[in-house]
């Protein structure tokens, strides 16, 4: 039977069965080859090894799961991973910024990413790139498969890679050719059909869309189909089903390019535009401000108010945007060039470019309908695989499959979004093979709604804080309520649920365990799952050296919105396997023979359309007026009111932007500015330190601004301790530009007038060295010689 060769490096170390593999892959998502063997001896596997399985390397990412069955025989578990896991090992940067804003296009963003990642792993190209608008998206810490979903999501796209080329376009995968459908000789052996829990049909769609620009007497508040768009079909299947498309998007606007440009001052800047058709004077709609924003080149996603418009020129006048420390944009090379593309916002629109809004508006909503119609199902199928060697057709992921529901009315290309087969196929074939894949129409529908969310959630932003506020306590009253009743002892020691006492311990051991690295959970209405990790016990253990777990990256669908669980991590008493478990019954940690069950916590119902989750685990200690927990969770904690003296700290981690006695902390770096004295700026970036002050600075005690690196024995020492600004310890004027004020060249100084000549310094300096009177002589700035005299 064939077999599969793993190296390390160039060194090969074992030799796999496929008859024990399975290929499975996902449509933006995983690409794996998994084996479950037995051999007689421990096989020589790691974190690292590879092997090629039809044309892509694969890699083992994580330690194979050993098992010893008797003394001659191992049961070993591994997973070799596909390049686009690599992905995930490396957080994406730009310039070495780990948390940042970007905008642009979407290769634009592609060539970002493709910066970041090739910084840490080369090779990684790109193939094709969908031509998109400019868009924008905020990271924060994110690894680069994430990222890459985040990028793909936000331009409505799909990506796929192959080796370490990524392609990234609105539809990756092909159609196939492949018909299936119920009943015999359909190429199936069987077709199952399953329910979306969270589909909900839709078919008579409202669509709206942006405020901006809107003309006067408008109808509405905002960009908004007449009429809402119908399916008759579905209609007269289903009953009507009504559900809204918003999209803030869209709204007439008018984007085009500069023909040309010029700088009137640091303050003030234009562009002609001889294509602009209508005059945008009269035009301005009242508190609003009118702006022009840049959709490419140095300026672009920065925007600017609008001074002045002369229609006679087709010309814009914008004033520069001035920031907090001063600095003026646009500046230096950060200025618009001929051909850089720009839009208008403030502005009322004609007629025509509301009909061109109306259109795009009419179009999304269309495909939101589209989308909802008809119920969404997913397909699992079983190929027959001797159908598909015989035709050479099987699907891949990604690829469109021809399906025909006759229940639903269904008859039309479906996606294929995952595939798994055993490794010997398609070049052997075996008495009980199986190719499985899933298919469905739900591919788009999570994109346009992904997009639907997000475009809300930005809008959200403004009001975050105060919004969090009153509607997430709401929320979370109603969950601690649910929570306090669902809580339990797992252990059974627990005599009262609450007491008085001089000393509380709250928690029992077996929640005593820390997860590492901590995990990342998502959560909706119906999905929830959590990134792989390990579990780390302090007080249960197989042995003394074996209390670390290894759980899997975990997914589980088909939640029901009105139910709460609880999740406990099932861990192995013989090996360090196990598994996240979610269930509506809690999970005692001996209820299981052969396992231990850690309670973890508790997912809450659905409430006002969101779930939250509250662990369970870890300990707190409160003794007299100390605190020993794992976690504090505040909105705000006031250390005055907390009678705090001190606060002491190690590992102390300050993000977003801070201030800490007068110094403030920002993206850009640490800097001192006190608002009540324009002038005091001092600067830690990542680009340099700069002062830009030459008067007292503020505190208990005025000190006249100094600037040192040690005050005995200095390379540096720079110091104005006197009462007049004249006192300096060194003051460089430069007169005019290009001369040198002061130039050190291997030991000489050169002093340069203003007509430009250059002096360098000729004198004779006595000084004592002890044992008398010597003479140090210097000539154009050089020391020549040390003398008895001064000759």
């Amino acid at each position: 039977m064939s077999k599969i060769k793993v190296y390390r490096g160039l060194t090969e170390v074992a030799e796999l069965p496929l008859q024990d593999g399975t290929f499975a892959k996902q449509l933006q998502g995983s690409h794996e080859l998994s084996f479950s063997t037995r051999s007689a001896s421990k096989l020589d596997l790691r974190i690292g090894d590879t092997l090629t399985y039809k044309g892509e390397l694969m890699t083992i990412n994580k330690e194979p799961g050993v098992s010893k069955l008797s003394s001659f025989q191992y049961s070993t578990t591994i997973v070799f991973q596909g390049l686009r896991h690599t992905l995930e090992r490396y957080i994406l940067k730009d310039e070495g910024t780990l948390t940042f804003d970007y905008f642009g296009t979407l290769s634009d963003f592609l060539l970002m990413f493709l910066e970041s990642i090739n910084a840490s792993d080369s090779g990684w190209t790109f193939g094709e790139v969908e031509v998109t608008e400019p868009s924008s998206l905020s990271f924060d810490r994110v690894d680069c498969f994430s990222a890459l979903n985040m990028i793909a999501q936000a331009f409505s796209c799909e990506w796929q890679i192959v080796g370490k080329q990524i392609t990234v376009k609105k539809t990756v995968g092909q159609v196939t050719g492949i018909n299936v459908a119920y009943g015999k000789d359909n190429g199936l052996y069987s077709l199952s059909r399953e329910s979306i829990d969270n589909a909900r049909i839709v078919n008579r769609a409202f669509g709206s869309g942006g405020s901006n620009n809107l003309p006067q007497g408008y109808t509405g508040k905002v960009l908004r189909l007449a009429e809402p768009i119908e399916d008759a079909a579905s209609i007269a299947m289903y009953g009507v089903r009504e559900g809204a498309f918003s999209d803030e998007t869209i709204f007439p606007n008018r984007t085009s390019t500069a023909t040309t440009v010029a700088k009137i001052n640091d303050n003030t800047y234009q562009l002609e535009d001889s294509t602009i058709d209508f005059d945008l004077n009269g035009q301005r709609i009242d508190g609003t401000e009118a702006k022009i924003v840049f959709k490419s080149g140095a300026l672009i996603g920065e925007e600017f108010k609008i001074i002045s418009y002369n229609h006679a020129n087709k010309r814009i006048r914008y004033e520069a945007n001035k920031d907090s420390n001063g600095g003026l944009m646009p500046t230096g090379l950060m200025v618009a060039e001929v051909g850089d593309s720009y839009t208008l916002v403030g502005i009322r629109m004609p007629s025509n470019y509301v009909d061109a809004a109306l259109l795009a508006l009419e179009e999304r909503t269309t495909e939101y309908l589209n989308s909802n119609k008809i119920p969404r199902v997913l397909y699992k199928l079983d190929i027959d695989i001797l159908d598909a060697k015989r035709k050479a057709t099987y699907p891949n992921e990604g690829d469109f499959i021809h399906v025909v529901d006759a229940d639903l009315g269904i008859d039309d290309d479906i996606r294929v979004t995952s595939i798994e087969y055993p490794a010997l196929f398609p070049d052997v074939l075996i008495q009980g093979m199986k190719f499985n894949c899933e298919v469905g129409n739900d591919i788009t529908y999570t994109f346009v709604q992904k997009i639907e969310k997000d475009i809300k959630e930005t809008k959200q932003v403004v009001t975050q804080v105060s919004k969090d506020s009153w509607e997430a306590d709401r929320r979370n009253v109603l969950a601690i309520e649910e929570f306090r009743k669902m809580v339990f002892d797992p252990d059974g020691n627990l005599q009262q649920p609450m007491m008085e006492a001089l000393v509380a311990y709250f928690g029992t051991p077996s929640q005593l365990f820390t997860l590492s690295p901590s995990p990342t959970f998502t959560m909706s209405e119906t999905e929830f799952s959590l990134s792989a990790t390990t579990l780390v016990h302090k007080a249960y253990q197989i042995s003394p050296t074996m209390y670390i777990w290894d759980l899997p990256a975990f997914s589980q669908t088909g939640l029901i919105p009105e139910k709460a669980y609880y999740l406990s991590a099932r861990c192995s008493k013989t090996t360090l396997t196990g598994e996240w478990v979610l269930n509506e019954t809690l999970q005692t940690t001996e209820s299981e023979a052969g396992f231990w069950h850690f309670n973890m916590g508790i997912l809450s119902s659905v409430i006002d359309g969101e779930r939250s989750f509250r662990a369970t685990k870890g300990f707190t200690l409160i003794s007299g007026g100390q605190i020993e927990t794992d976690m504090l969770t505040a909105y705000m904690i006031n250390v005055v009111r907390l009678f705090a003296q001190e606060i002491e700290a190690t590992n102390l981690k300050i993000t977003g932007n801070s201030e800490v006695a007068g110094f403030k902390i920002n993206e850009d770096g640490l800097y001192y500015a006190p608002s009540s004295i324009d002038g005091v700026k001092f600067y830690i970036k990542r680009t340099g330190i700069t002062w830009e002050d030459h008067r007292l600075l503020i505190g208990s005690t005025p000190e006249v601004a100094r600037m040192q690196t040690n005050s005995f024995g200095s390379a540096l020492y720079l110091s104005n301790s006197g009462a007049h600004p004249l006192n300096a310890g060194l003051k460089i004027n430069m007169g005019a530009e290009n001369k040198n004020a002061l130039d050190i060249e291997m030991g000489r100084i050169k002093v340069t007038s203003l007509a430009g000549n250059e002096y360098g310094i000729n004198t004779v300096q006595p000084f004592n060295d002890g044992s008398g009177v010597k003479y140090l002589h210097i000539n154009k700035g050089l020391i020549t010689s040390i003398t008895d005299t001064n000759e």
